[in-house]
């Protein structure tokens, strides 16, 4: 008599796990009143019915690897998230420092004992830095839920779509302004002060400092998990900054220096250089598959050649 043996090459096994008719003994194959196959369906047909209960039950132990949330196995996502840290430190040195426009609307101003008003436009520029030098990382990249699109043998191999958070920080971000535009003083206080209430912002420079700032920026992608991985059609649709402070703030206006000027807190919550950020996060999470198309799954396709493949070996009795 024959027997089948199926291996299934797992993720931290020492050895292929061979699962033998023994393994679904108490699994019937007919739907006969004892359980057992009628005699007209032994042998050969009786041996390809229980071949298909094997590789159903092996079906569900690979699925059984994979998150409540259809997210990929969790070796499969840490070797992407690797790539992913690695890649997105490299290119987003592309988009550095962020260079936006700002947008002054009745923005809070500050000079000395005085208040206002200021409406205009600033040309910003905002660079990330990790220690002494320009740059983001990628602290975090997770998978909150997936669709799977395409799967072999139990093991998805292409997840349309894959919902993502990732994590994005630096030590801190310097920006820097020049400004245009016309600032309106409180004007009792600017008669004390033998000022008038109404004064150009045209060449005002403007700095800060934002400390230990944060990105979160939720999105989605494409996943395909083969011997030829690839992530495509990646789109964040959101990103929240978040930071523990502001420092070293720095003002000139109208030729004199000031220690604040604006309300640097409401001046960095505008959603234009938040859009930069987006934007940078979302190119650089784009170019992972550039990266993946030269590098060795090994693991992978150890899966993936049972996924496709899925070896039977004919042994004899």
């Amino acid at each position: 008599m024959s027997r089948f043996i199926f291996k299934a090459i797992l993720l931290g096994a020492a050895a292929p796990i061979a699962l033998t008719s023994s393994a679904v003994a108490t699994t019937a194959c007919c739907d006969g009143p004892d359980g057992a196959c009628p005699a007209s369906e032994a042998g050969e047909e009786g041996s390809l019915l229980q071949i298909a209960q094997k590789q159903l039950l092996i079906s569900g132990a690979l699925d059984g690897q994979g998150a409540a949330n259809g997210c990929p196995d969790s070796w499969q996502w840490n070797i992407l998230t690797g790539i992913a840290q690695s890649v997105f430190t490299t290119t987003i040195m592309k988009y550095l420092p962020f260079a936006y426009n700002q947008t002054l609307v009745n923005e809070t101003l500050k000079l000395g004992n005085c208040s206002g008003t200021a409406a205009g436009f600033g040309k910003m520029t905002l660079t990330p830095m990790v220690g002494a030098k320009t740059g983001m990382t990628l602290s975090k990249f997770q998978c909150n839920s997936a669709t799977c699109k395409t799967w072999i043998w139990g093991v998805c191999t292409e997840y349309k779509p894959i919902n993502i958070t990732a994590g994005v920080q630096a030590d801190s971000f310097a920006v820097t302004g020049y400004l245009d535009g016309s600032a309106t003083l409180d004007p009792v206080c600017a008669a004390a002060a033998n000022v008038s209430g109404t004064m150009s912002l045209n060449d005002t420079e403007l700095g800060f400092t934002v400390d230990s700032p944060a990105v979160m920026v939720s999105g989605k992608a494409d996943l395909i998990v083969s011997s030829s991985p690839n992530v495509s059609n990646v789109n964040v649709s959101s990103a929240t900054v978040t930071w523990s402070g502001v420092s070293q703030i720095h003002c000139i206006m109208g030729g004199k220096n000031y220690t604040e000027c604006f309300d640097t807190v409401d001046l960095f919550n505008s959603p234009e250089y938040q859009q930069k950020i987006q934007e940078a996060v979302d190119k650089s999470l784009a170019t992972i598959s550039e990266y993946l198309a030269g590098f060795s799954f090994s693991l992978l396709q150890h899966q993936l050649a049972l996924a496709e493949a899925f070896p039977i070996v004919h042994q004899a009795a």
